[in-house]
């Protein structure tokens, strides 16, 4: 019993330190008043007036690391 506790607040104190060290992000979805069409083309103007979300982290192989790749994240909705 005292092993398994152990384990648990070893386990706690280690995703602390771990998510501790990562940055907390946010991103504030854009209203449209115009509906987005949704085919993989952001050439609308929907898309358009969206803000863009860039500078992402990856979680594997190496969590908290810049992302290998550059990604852009567009989040609207009406």
């Amino acid at each position: 019993m005292i092993k398994k506790i152990i384990s648990i607040l070893f386990l706690l104190i280690i995703n602390s330190f771990v998510f501790a060290q990562s940055e907390k992000r946010t991103y504030t979805a854009s209203r449209c008043a115009i509906n987005p069409k949704i085919d993989g083309v952001l050439d609308d103007a929907a898309w358009k007036q969206a803000a863009i979300a860039t500078g992402m982290y990856q979680l594997r192989p190496d969590q908290g690391k810049k992302a290998q790749y550059e990604t852009e994240v567009k989040i609207i909705y009406n």
